[in-house]
């Protein structure tokens, strides 16, 4: 015998139902169905054997119950037969209850359509069931036969059958309808009886050693398990407890590998979890198979064209000439146990062998975690190269890396670090590894160790659920004015994130590839994109692997679970595959809702420290980049470029200019430091961010769409000078023309294109006299003092360059020019024309040299308000830089808003050093500011002698 389960906890629900609804709490009483005889551990009714209703009744009206009468019916909604019923109570003394005797009653008891039976009893005033009576009082047996499997029994209260009511007489004199537990129904099990994955661990102990069948869908023979849900086993997060079992025995057919739905039979056993994902996940269930009935075949699978690689291998030579200033550390939590997929593997030996073939990476550079500490296969990555993936190793493995990118910054070298983490992600617990978890603010502070160690890029790689989250907790990283931030994440914060594991060769075998994410940013990678367009690239070929192929195969799946449901309502575990239906539409919201709003999310970090310096940027079309600028050096001027035409063809065009970006610089308005632009649907979506003035951060970051925000309009006209081309060692931005004179018409303008400059200026094979028009001249100071600026990539025949500005102080100029190099000019003060200024560049003297980048530029400092102490003579702690005067609450308002509300850039960072410690503001300034205003009144520090 086993007790229905959930019986006892209806009745407890029922019951506090009955005593918390307003006017009955003064009275309960009810009668259940506590307890089934006959039933195996499925709740599955056993044919031959005899099958016992019992039936609980509790009264706790206050009053005894005097006199009863309660009736029952056991139908069937499917056409199931069953031997009549029989209604009889257990011995509970009942002439003590009712002296007048219990009466039974039936109508149309054969066993088939619907059998309905009826108790009553009678008593004196003195007896009946007392208040507070709670004993199981009567049951009703019959059997039911195999030839049913399948179908079911149901049991609910009844009208008696003859012409009584539902009722109780209690000793006040009043009538009360008792409470009942409600219809209950019961599959006859055999024929269709299965179990769910999940009741077969919640029953083992019963099962274990037996032949059963249980429902689920079947991985492959590389991954010989059986789950729930096969769109489960594809994302990239835990599976569910209880929601897998090993599969032995004989396999399905392979038209239903990969999600096919089925009931398999097989004897389940069960052993110790070896690796256990959740700490009460002990066991580890097998099925070995005999027998498959298939309800519906496989994923559809994308033929796939693997790349053609490098089949080199490691060797002492190979890492001969590698960079010993690269470094990498790759991550993923393991794929011994069921719970982790061979692709996590594929994805670190991917990474591993772009960084050695491509990048020039030393082998003992990068440093792989996986698993226990193993190579899965030491051909592809050698096991001394393998660590564990626990939270000490990598931690390790950072504090190594951080010691030897000190060692490169000793040598005056730059160090780059790229990271990878594939595997599982847990919603707010951030990365699963083994033993545990890596959340962000752990990630982060790892981190923080390689840039205290003056690391020049950082690279980092999320393919796991929610990796929103860890990109998050990044942003919290201090990169000291040096260090360059790339971080991107095919999942947002708050969604799942899915891998392909397998594709099909045009021959018909299968094959585990990287994730669709990594494989296409590591092929554009390799194609010499920049890393932030390989990102975006990856980030289009991941919602394309969404769009068509996980979304078309849910919505089949969706109706395969509506069509399996109508099936089997009654079925006792319907509620498991209803939540895996729940669970799929879920996921089917979400991806639409990623691929409509949301992306991938990644965001960079730039620090800009020289003119003509720029960074690129990327963007699905349709979507957005926002830009925050912190800094106290200059006004963080940039103009944006847009890359046009195709990739043989590329040209840059102006598309914003962006001045006084920086709060305290002279032009700042309030929000500058936020700038948001709008990427249109036809647009490349590649940009260049070029410096026009000043050191400082920029943070980037992109979205998939453009909904809810305004594209913030450029402002050149409050600035002097403009710039042309970009800082890269190359002339590629402009055009190899080769005639006597070529006019640039609005070189200043927003919509100028960089293919209309001249990429070398020679009287012989290129430009001899080159006029370029500018109009963003307005009568202010910044134009009072101007100089010409030119980075000259090539000399190819040295000699003279007269340069004229007619507007200027010095209208003409002649420039020496020997060899490549910076140039300035000093042109003095420029008047503006109202049809336009002019400046020309005259090589007809013989000189020949090519360009890299030049620009007008105004000598006027830009950053003369907010000097530090200019408000409070000399001293620091006028944070708010409001007017002049000593200190006072708003200040430390706004330190505190600063470090840690909005976190909004402050006017002027020195003012905010109250304690004079020459660093980063934090909560020791707050607490130096609070004495001087309010406990010792001790003098603040003096401010050092530099702009604010």
């Amino acid at each position: 015998m086993i007790r229905v389960k959930g019986l006892r906890l209806l009745y407890a629900v029922v019951l506090c139902l009955l005593i918390f609804q307003p006017g009955v709490f003064s009275q309960t009483g009810s009668i259940v169905l506590d307890e089934v005889e006959g039933i195996n551990g499925f709740n599955q009714l056993v044919p031959g054997e005899t099958i016992k209703f019992k039936f609980r009744l509790t009264n706790n009206t206050y009053y005894s119950v005097l006199s009863f009468t309660n009736g029952f019916r056991i139908y069937s909604p499917d056409g199931a037969n069953w031997q009549p019923i029989v209604l009889d109570t257990f011995n509970l003394g009942w002439s003590g209850y009712f002296p007048l005797g219990i009466n039974f009653g039936s109508s149309g008891v054969t066993g088939e359509g619907a059998d309905t039976v009826a108790i009553g009893g009678d008593g004196y005033a003195s007896t009946g069931f007392p208040n507070g009576f709670d004993e199981q009082v009567w049951y009703i047996e019959t059997m039911v036969d195999a030839a049913d499997a399948g179908k079911h029994i149901c049991i609910d209260s009844s009208f008696c059958p003859i012409s009584c009511y539902w009722l109780w007489n209690l000793s006040n004199n009043s009538d009360y309808s008792p409470a009942w537990s409600g219809e209950m129904c019961f599959e006859i099990a055999g024929g269709d009886g299965f179990y769910t994955i999940s009741s077969v661990y919640e029953n083992i102990e019963d099962l274990e050693g037996e032949e059963i069948r249980v429902l689920g869908e079947y991985v492959s023979p590389d991954v010989s398990i059986l789950v729930a849900s096969y769109n489960d086993y594809l994302k990239n997060h835990l599976m569910p407890m209880y929601s897998d079992m090993n599969l032995t025995g004989i396999l399905p057919e392979q038209d239903y590998w990969y999600g096919g739905m089925m009931i398999v039979t097989g004897v389940v056993t069960s052993a110790p979890d070896p690796y256990p994902a959740y700490d009460i996940d002990t066991l580890e269930i097998t099925i070995d198979a005999v027998a498959y009935e298939y309800l519906s075949p496989g994923w559809g699978l994308p033929v796939y064209t693997p790349p053609v690689k490098d089949s080199r291998t490691l060797d002492k030579d190979y890492d001969a000439d590698c960079d010993s200033c690269k470094f990498a550390l790759l991550v993923a939590s393991g794929g011994r146990d069921r719970y982790d997929r061979p692709d996590y593997w594929k994805n670190l030996v991917e990474l591993w062998r772009h960084k050695i073939d491509n990048e020039n990476y030393c082998s003992t550079n990068v440093f792989v975690h996986f698993d226990v500490g193993n190579a899965e296969d030491p051909d592809e990555i050698p096991h001394a190269s393998v660590d564990s993936c626990t939270q000490s190793r990598i931690d390790s493995s950072h504090q190594e890396i951080a010691r030897r990118i000190a060692g490169c910054r000793d040598k005056d070298k730059k160090s780059t670090v790229q990271k990878m983490f594939t595997n599982h992600g847990a919603d707010d617990s951030g990365v699963v590894l083994v033993g545990g978890y890596l959340s962000p603010d752990e990630c982060k502070d790892m981190q923080q160790k390689l840039i205290d160690s003056c690391c020049a890029y950082l690279y980092d790689e999320f393919i796991t659920c929610f990796g929103g989250d860890m990109l998050n907790g990044l942003k919290g990283l201090d990169n000291k004015k040096k260090t360059q931030i790339h971080t991107n994440s095919d999942a947002p914060d708050d969604m799942v994130s899915w891998s392909p594991v397998i594709r099909v060769l045009p021959n018909g075998d299968t094959v585990y590839v990287p994730d669709r994410y990594l494989e296409r940013k590591i092929a554009s990678l390799a194609a010499g994109n920049s890393y932030e367009v390989a990102v975006r690239d990856g980030e289009t070929a991941y919602l394309d692997f969404l769009r068509n192929e996980i979304l078309p195969e849910l919505r089949s799946y969706i109706q395969r679970l509506k069509a399996f449901i109508a099936a089997h309502p009654h079925h006792p575990d319907i509620a498991d595959v209803q939540a895996w239906l729940d669970e799929t539409i879920l996921d089917t919201l979400n991806i639409n809702s990623q691929l409509d709003d949301i992306g991938c999310p990644s965001w960079v970090r730039h620090t800009f420290k020289e003119y003509c310096e720029y960074k690129e940027l990327a963007v699905r079309p349709g979507g957005r980049l926002e830009l925050y600028f912190q800094g106290i050096g200059g006004c963080g001027n940039v103009t944006v470029y847009e890359k046009t035409g195709d990739v043989a063809d590329a040209t840059w065009k102006r598309i914003k200019i962006w001045n006084w970006n920086l709060p305290g610089s002279s032009g700042y308005s309030e929000n500058n430091e936020y700038r948001v632009l709008h990427v249109p649907d036809t647009s490349s979506g590649i940009y260049r961010v070029h410096n026009d003035n000043g050191e400082f951060t920029v943070d980037a970051e992109s979205f998939h769409t453009t909904v809810g925000t305004e594209e913030s309009p450029s402002n050149p006209l409050v600035f002097a000078g403009f710039s042309v081309g970009f800082d890269d060692e190359s002339s590629a931005e402009f055009y190899p023309y080769s005639y006597v004179t070529h006019w640039a018409i609005g070189i200043d303008t927003v919509g100028f294109n960089l293919v209309n400059v001249p990429a070398i200026m020679s009287p012989y094979e290129g430009i001899e006299r080159f006029i370029a028009q500018y109009y963003n001249i307005t009568d202010n100071d910044w134009w009072s003092d101007m100089e010409l600026y030119m980075d000259i990539l090539t000399v190819i025949i040295p000699g003279t360059l007269v340069v004229r500005c007619q507007e200027a102080d010095n209208p003409e100029v002649s420039v020496e020019i020997e060899s490549a190099g910076e140039y300035v000019i000093d042109l003095g003060g420029i008047v503006p024309d109202e049809d336009g200024n002019y400046i020309s560049f005259d090589a007809s003297e013989g000189v020949s040299f090519e360009w890299d980048s030049w620009g007008l530029r105004t000598k006027v400092p830009t950053w003369s308000e907010y000097y530090c102490g200019v408000y409070n003579n000399g001293y620091t702690g006028n944070v708010d830089c409001s007017d002049p005067g000593e200190p006072d609450i708003s200040d430390i308002t706004r330190l505190i808003d600063y470090l840690y509300l909005s976190h909004k850039a402050l006017c002027c960072l020195p003012e905010a050093d109250v304690n004079g410690s020459g660093g980063e503001p934090d909560i020791s300034d707050i607490t130096r500011l609070i004495d001087h205003l309010y406990i010792t009144h001790k003098p603040l520090e003096l401010c050092p002698d530099t702009i604010g």
